[in-house]
């Protein structure tokens, strides 16, 4: 692999602004994402030019937080994209885009929601009853909001902003 020069990058743009490596051109956004998200991926290359653009890469990815997995993936898009573009232009061979196909980030899956059960709700209710401080008047409504939310499935704005006329009785 050789390293990337300014004449590349060029080319690389314009690849994506014409359509050479996939047929079709980017979207003006893809475009700049790519641009924007090669940027950290260059200056490591720059750091270490005898190191790989996969070494950059995963080290540009590791400055990245442990939440911002689309980052991670946009950054990885973006060198899929130029290593493209330099295969294209004969300045690298396939075996660079499947070494760094093989870096792809994983994807990362919201959190598990979490389930309520019976027994959270009575606890929710005992402990309602056994603050003290609280009126009889407002222990037995927070009781009753409890139940109308757990058994409607409502959430607490949509509790929070129905009027007496939106249920029927």
């Amino acid at each position: 692999m050789s390293c990337i020069t300014l004449h590349h990058l060029n080319q690389w743009y314009n690849d994506m602004e014409t359509g050479a490596i996939y047929g079709r051109p980017l979207s003006p956004r893809t475009q700049i994402l790519h641009k924007h998200n090669i940027k950290p991926i260059l200056r490591h290359l720059d750091a270490n030019v005898q190191g790989s653009l996969v070494k950059a890469l995963a080290k540009a990815q590791s400055e990245v937080q442990r939440h911002q997995d689309a980052k991670r993936k946009h950054q990885y898009d973006a060198a899929i994209s130029l290593v493209k573009s330099l295969i294209f232009h004969e300045y690298y061979d396939e075996s660079a885009l499947l070494e760094l196909k093989k870096h792809r980030p994983r994807r990362c899956f919201p959190p598990k929601r979490t389930v309520v059960r019976d027994k959270d709700i009575l606890l929710l209710i005992q402990t309602n009853w056994s603050i003290s401080g609280n009126t009889y008047y407002e222990k037995l409504l927070n009781e009753t909001i409890i139940g109308f939310i757990y058994n409607t499935g409502l959430r607490s704005q949509e509790v929070a902003n129905l009027n007496l006329d939106d249920i029927d009785l």
